[in-house]
């Protein structure tokens, strides 16, 4: 890649680097250095520009030390980086002869202990970036082609994505939905390819701007380093760039990386590393070796706190950075008091997963006790805290009842502030201040995961409104409450009729409860449901509905408690419906050998009047049943006259 504008400013960065390292050098005594919570890793030119020289790569600890993690083979030059989440890092290495004529392109495979070793061949070409996806295929920037190389994790090589002439790709990031990112060089713009190799135009940063390193944010938001203007771009996912952060000149930014803090961390050409606030303050680090490259960050596991009631089953969740490389990562837990917290003893998060849950078991404590569990993967070992907190002391919060007419139950309710702990539930002591008035349980049980139960009250009917003092008590803890037994409100039905020839049934009743809080209802017999709600009118209750067939009673309910029934009138609808009462003619037929009689006996009936009809066969004729109005076997039978009526009784 030495012959292109990159090559140029690079030597530029170089004769750059004294007067720089006296900036970095100032701005470390005004401020000291951020502990991160990730060992980062940066390549670096090293003795490359040397007769058989070779680049390395460095690996920098939280606290900011930095160390040879590996040399480079001779005459590699070092360009984009990635990492798997077993620790391995990926690196694209540009091979040139004695006469710096790039000769080969690869990717090295560096495991955490600097082993290097060639992964794989790439097309000869200026390769640039690289990255891997969650099914980890690598993907390489190829600067030469203009164009996105993808290998698929059984070495094939293909062509992923062609750019437009003259972009110049440089950096790759991903984003959420498996899009790929590129800082195009040349062209100081951004390209976005879909998973499916689509390319299209993302965002044009300023002219001149070089853009190299790409990072997202949590927030979709992506950051690009622009080399030529020393600056941070931030890119809203609809495209929008703004200003995240100016650098100092002459610092070249070159890549970018998030820390678990949300701060951005910065490699610039010098070695120098900082980092960069949400709020856009920049700090520095630390300061490497000059002539670096490219930085990435080793794969972080994080277990989540958890907090929780000892006893209690609780969720746990542990994340790593880097989805999980083939064929799969393990993650190994551990409790440090085990009969208090039992864990898992492993979790697998399959290859492209990033998070995995797994359930915690506890057991009760009668203190706040924090007991230490820790999750160890890839030989490193992270820690968090469960705490458990004892029962609540479980007390009585509530206790109600519904009033109700004397001698109709009331339903009482007993409300915990918590709910019980023990299989058996909590059992609750029941007391009435007057037990003539109101009979209660003398216990309530409240089960276990419930915060409240139901019992029923018994009461007697009173001739005035009475309040009764209810009290519970529980566990040392009591709650009382008055509730009240009012008289039965009296209902008079003023109506009760059928009309024969409209069929309509008419009630109409009185109560002792005042209208405007009285609901009341009408229907037939008491046993049955409602008909309908009547209307309060002219001071009285009315209500009407048409039936087919004349109910025998008429019944008035009052929501408070009240009742009555009557029996019903069969009328006509003649002079206003206070007309005559009609009167029916019975007709009996026999058919074969035999008698029917009719009781009462009588030549023509009321309406409405119930007649008891028996067939007696004559000897050797055996009955067979009956037909016209009346049907079946059963004998005797009995039909109610609302019309002249015809019947027939067969005989064999």
């Amino acid at each position: 890649m030495q012959s292109n504008t990159r090559f140029t400013m690079g030597l530029l960065r170089h004769a750059l680097f004294a007067l720089f390292i006296m900036i970095i050098a100032i701005m470390m005594m005004a401020a000291p250095a951020v502990v991160r919570a990730q060992n980062l890793y940066i390549s670096d030119v090293g003795t490359y520009w040397s007769p058989q020289g070779y680049g390395t790569i460095n690996k920098i600890t939280p606290d900011g030390t930095v160390s040879l993690l590996a040399n480079l083979p001779v005459a590699t030059y070092p360009e984009g980086m990635a990492c798997d989440s077993a620790g391995y890092l990926y690196m694209v290495g540009e091979v040139s002869n004695v006469n710096g004529q790039l000769i080969k392109s690869q990717i090295l495979k560096i495991s955490p202990d600097g082993d290097v070793r060639v992964f794989a061949t790439l097309p000869l070409a200026a390769i640039t970036g690289l990255a891997i996806d969650r099914n980890d295929n690598f993907y390489v920037a190829d600067l030469t082609f203009e164009r996105v190389l993808k290998m698929t994790v059984d070495g094939v090589i293909s062509v992923f994505a062609v750019l437009p002439t003259g972009t110049g790709p440089s950096g790759l990031a991903s984003d959420s939905s498996g899009n790929l990112y590129t800082s195009d060089y040349n062209s100081s713009q951004i390209s976005k390819i879909t998973p499916d190799g689509l390319v299209s135009l993302f965002a044009n940063l300023p002219a001149g701007s070089f853009p190299e390193g790409l990072a997202f944010d949590g927030s979709g938001n992506l950051y690009t380093a622009n080399g030529q203007t020393f600056q941070i771009s931030k890119i809203t996912p609809d495209g929008t760039v703004s200003v995240f952060a100016t650098l100092p000149e002459f610092t070249f930014p070159r890549s970018l990386v998030f820390d678990d803090n949300g701060n951005l961390c910065v490699n610039l050409a010098s070695g120098q590393i900082v980092k960069i606030a949400q709020d856009g303050t920049i700090t520095p680090f630390t300061i490497g070796a000059g002539g670096s490259q490219y930085m990435v960050a080793a794969p972080v596991l994080t277990l989540s706190p958890i907090g929780t009631e000892g006893g209690f089953s609780a969720g746990g969740k542990v994340w790593l950075n880097i989805p999980a490389s083939s064929p799969a990562a393990t993650v190994l837990l551990s409790s440090s008091n085990s009969s208090l917290v039992a864990l898992p003893a492993s979790l697998t998060l399959p290859q492209g997963v990033t998070a995995i849950s797994f359930a915690v078991q506890t057991a009760p404590v009668t203190v706040t006790t924090v007991v230490p569990i820790t999750a160890t993967y890839n030989g490193t070992t992270v820690s968090a805290n469960v705490t458990l907190s004892p029962a609540p002391v479980i007390s009585i919060s509530g206790l109600s009842g519904t009033e109700v007419g004397g001698g109709n139950s009331m339903p009482v309710t007993v409300t915990l502030n918590n709910f019980p702990r023990f299989p058996a539930g909590a059992v609750i002591s029941l007391t009435s201040s007057d037990t003539g008035t109101l009979q209660i349980p003398a216990t309530v049980t409240v089960p276990y995961g419930a915060f409240r139960a139901t019992v029923m009250a018994t009461t007697s009917v009173v001739s005035t409104r009475k309040s009764v003092t209810l009290t519970a008590a529980y566990n040392g803890s009591t709650f009382a409450t008055t509730v009240f037994v009012r008289t039965i409100p009296k209902v008079t039905i003023t109506q009760a009729d059928y009309f024969t020839d409209t069929h309509e049934f008419k009630v109409a009743a009185t109560t002792t409860t005042p209208a405007t809080s009285a609901i009341m209802t009408f229907g037939g017999s008491p046993d049955a449901a409602p008909l309908g709600t009547m209307q309060f009118e002219t001071s009285v209750f009315k209500g009407s509905v048409f039936l087919g067939a004349a109910p025998v009673q008429a019944t008035v309910w009052d929501s408070l408690g009240g009742a009555a029934t009557v029996a019903v009138r069969l009328k006509t609808s003649a002079a206003g419906g206070g007309g005559a009462t009609t009167t029916y003619k019975l007709t009996l037929v026999t058919n074969g050998k035999g008698t029917v009689t009719a009781s009462p006996a009588a030549s023509s009936y009321a309406a409405g009047t119930v007649v008891t009809l028996t067939a007696t066969p004559a000897a050797g004729s055996p009955w067979i049943g009956w037909s016209g109005a009346v049907s079946g076997t059963t004998n005797p039978t009995t039909v109610t006259i609302t019309k002249d009526t015809s019947i027939t009784a067969n005989f064999r």
